[in-house]
């Protein structure tokens, strides 16, 4: 196990314990792992949710993003291509779209 993965954005956090997957943007590249997932609580202490395997899908520039993500908005918690892209932060070239899939837990 490496170090957990976590998700301080509810509608991905809620999509990937309905549906068991969901797609999501991050900044750092990591390797094919498993891991745990954790969501952020009060007072930034984070609690432990369950398992995951994570994925590497696509790597994202900034240019064209838009049109890289349709495929996969379907499966990240929101309704929009632009209502994902509006809750990542900060965008760093490159960044990595990762599937995650919960393979245990809840």
């Amino acid at each position: 196990m490496t170090s957990p993965i976590y998700f301080n954005v509810p509608e991905a956090l809620d999509y990937l314990l309905e549906n068991r997957h969901v797609y999501t943007i991050r900044k750092r590249r990591k390797d094919d792992h498993q891991s745990t997932i954790a969501r952020m609580g009060s007072y930034y202490d984070f609690h432990t949710v369950g398992s995951v395997s994570v994925k590497p899908v696509l790597l994202l520039h900034e240019e064209g993003r838009e049109a890289q993500l349709c495929d996969y908005v379907s499966s990240s918690g929101f309704r929009t291509v632009q209502e994902w892209l509006s809750r990542v932060k900060e965008w760093k070239h490159p960044m990595m779209l990762y599937r995650v899939e919960l393979i245990g837990g809840t």
